[in-house]
């Protein structure tokens, strides 16, 4: 019951139930151990309210995403959920600022192509220039062989299942690339890279 990382992966499983109260209670639980420090938490409880009030973004939620900028400012919810909410209040210039930090990072092709949209549409309306998108880094991956000793091998169960994942030095504890293998044979290669993230914003 005290442990915030617990709350919030609590908070995650709610979330994607559809059940968008109790997964606000548990991200505001993990909020209150945590002292309001992790923003990925904070952005949780603030989605969660809104997506349990109607997608009410405003008078509640979006005092969490600001928050949870004021912790990390590449928070990619948090910079999309505060360009939304700029753009109802007609603060164009703020939405544009937010989506282009956005755009900066490594995003799914379909995200990138929507804000690349958006963000014509935002300049068009306000006058202002979109920034220029910079060259994406070369991608991470990381190149694994797997083995065991022949007598190790020979404990291993016909039908088994062999998860494989990579996580980070510091921060969640939510692996940020998972490999499931059924069935799979060793010695094995794989490689690990940032399309199995189970959270898109940990890399």
């Amino acid at each position: 019951p005290d442990n915030a990382d617990d709350w919030a992966m609590l908070g995650r499983s709610y979330f994607a139930l559809a059940r968008y109260p109790s997964a606000a209670e548990a991200y505001h639980r993990a909020n209150l151990l945590n002292n309001r420090s992790v923003a990925d938490a904070l952005v949780g409880e603030g989605e969660s309210l809104a997506k349990a009030n109607r997608r009410q973004l405003q008078d509640g939620p979006d005092v969490f995403f600001e928050k949870a900028l004021k912790l990390d400012a590449n928070q990619g919810r948090a910079l999309w959920y505060t360009g939304m909410i700029a753009v109802q209040k007609q603060d164009y210039a703020t939405a544009i600022k937010r989506w282009s930090q956005l755009r900066q990072q490594e995003l799914p092709p379909e995200m990138a192509q929507m804000i690349d949209e958006r963000l014509q549409e935002l300049s068009k309306l306000s006058g202002i220039a979109v920034p220029k998108v910079a060259a994406a880094a070369s991608p991470v991956k990381l190149k694994l062989r797997i083995e065991l000793s022949p007598a190790l091998k020979a404990k291993l169960p016909a039908d088994g299942t062999l998860l494989v994942f990579a996580k980070a030095a510091e921060g969640p504890p939510m692996p940020l690339a998972v490999q499931k293998l059924k069935p799979y044979r060793l010695p094995l290669a794989l490689t690990l890279d940032d399309s199995m993230a189970m959270l898109p914003q940990l890399k």
